[in-house]
């Protein structure tokens, strides 16, 4: 007799000590004064997560291009302990910069694999579109 496995996808979804976490890397820290708010919301709302991000924190990391310039970025995790995020859920980052009060998204959803998920957002060549 053959018996078949099913191979069911299981991305990371919130319940037991399955985390959902959100890996939000932020660039283009480079001045004193570019501190942000990261956003990061899954299932519509239904679980958020907010920080202010100080531009001259000791998370703050100094990235050095071979021209010299300094493109500083900071990582931000975001956890979502107790709420239940499926295989193919969407996801929404997003930064909030504070000297100019623009707003850069990303969405994404959550994929298939057993790790946190990455999402990257660059304050200084994303399309910002202004919040009202």
């Amino acid at each position: 007799m053959l018996f078949l496995i099913p191979l069911n996808a299981n991305g990371e979804t919130g319940q037991g000590t399955d985390v959902f976490k959100v890996i939000m890397t932020i660039f283009g820290i480079n001045e004193p004064d570019d501190d942000v708010v990261a956003i990061v919301s899954v299932k519509d709302g239904e679980g958020s997560r907010v920080k202010f991000l100080d531009a001259n924190g000791p998370y703050v990391v100094p990235l050095n291009s071979t021209e010299g310039e300094t493109n500083n970025f900071i990582e931000y995790v975001a956890t979502f302990p107790n709420v239940t995020v499926n295989v193919g859920d969407q996801y929404q980052a997003c930064v909030l910069t504070i000297k100019g009060l623009h707003m850069i998204c990303n969405e994404s959803q959550n994929s298939p694999a057993s790790r946190p998920e990455i999402i990257d957002i660059d304050i200084n060549n994303s399309t910002e579109s202004e919040e009202d």
